[in-house]
């Protein structure tokens, strides 16, 4: 029971400051550590800060000095501050925090001293494509001046100035998935200028007009017909009314046939006929059917 009960203990978990510690001291990934240049160059430029990574002596030179020499000595300034750096036989996370401000600041002197005696930027570099004798007279100087941070600055470069070619991919050959999914174009450059095959018959038919509608003028159709109703009410009842007196006033008069309605009408005439001391009855029929009043 006691060793099965040893088995069954777990460990404890392994914290992220003990991970870090214990990494601490291996090698960098090149992939992490000119991620951590472009997040410092990134920052220089937000917060426009005036730290001391610049060569001092840029504003001194002319057309008439040789490019190779000045970046000579922009590296030997910088290395001045910490010449461990440019010892380095391996890069982890504590020379890391040291030799990202420097990659960065020598790599903007070299375009900077570029532009001053040449005056032009530097010039992009094509994957796959052989670079320019330029090119390869930088590399050249910041691997025998820089050590092994050298191959660093040359890989920061490449990915600063490199301009990637698209792989161009027939419809078909890969899975539309991941960096193989077409991307998106403006309606205006697809095929037929349609989104999707299922706008054929909506494009044959052609978009329906919008037209707009007046609030004001345009009235709910209950409305209509309660007034209507009321109109049709209000007739019926003076219609009644005038037979009605026609009948008092007038004693050859014997009745009185009204105009044809619909039922809900002729009791309404009916009712007021009666109550007024006289006869009504209805005569007719179907559409023709009305309301005949005579003396009682």
């Amino acid at each position: 029971m006691t060793q099965d009960s040893d088995l069954q203990t777990d460990a404890p978990r392994e914290t992220i400051k003990q991970r870090f510690l214990a990494k601490r001291d291996q090698p960098l990934s090149k992939d992490y550590f000119l991620y951590s240049c472009l997040e410092h160059e990134r920052f220089l430029k937000t917060k426009q800060t005036d730290l001391p990574i610049r060569w001092d002596g840029v504003d001194r030179l002319s057309s008439a000095d040789s490019p190779e020499e000045a970046i000579i000595a922009a590296i030997k300034w910088h290395l001045d501050a910490d010449p461990e750096l440019g010892q380095l036989t391996i890069v982890n996370h504590e020379a890391c925090t040291k030799a990202v401000p420097l990659v960065v600041g020598i790599c903007q002197d070299i375009a900077t001293i570029n532009q001053k005696i040449l005056s032009q930027p530097l010039p992009e570099i094509v994957p796959g494509s052989a670079i320019s004798d330029q090119w390869k007279s930088i590399f050249k100087v910041l691997n025998q001046k820089l050590g092994l941070l050298g191959s660093y600055a040359e890989q920061f470069l490449r990915w600063s100035y490199s301009n990637p070619v698209e792989e161009v991919v027939e419809p078909g050959s890969r899975p539309p998935v991941g960096k193989y999914a077409p991307p998106l174009m403006p309606r205006d450059k697809r095929p037929n200028g349609r989104a999707n095959p299922r706008q054929d018959s909506f494009s044959k038919r052609g978009k329906p007009e919008h037209k707009p509608q007046n609030k004001e003028l345009k009235k709910p159709s209950h409305h209509k017909k309660t007034n209507d109703h009321a109109d049709g009410k209000g007739q019926a009842l003076k219609e009644v009314e005038q037979a009605l007196d026609s009948l008092r006033n007038d004693g050859s008069v014997q009745e009185i046939i009204l105009k044809p309605t619909n039922s809900f009408l002729r009791r309404l005439q009916h009712q007021v006929a009666v109550d007024s001391g006289f006869k009504s009855e209805s005569t007719g029929e179907g559409p023709d059917r009305a309301v005949k009043i005579s003396r009682g």
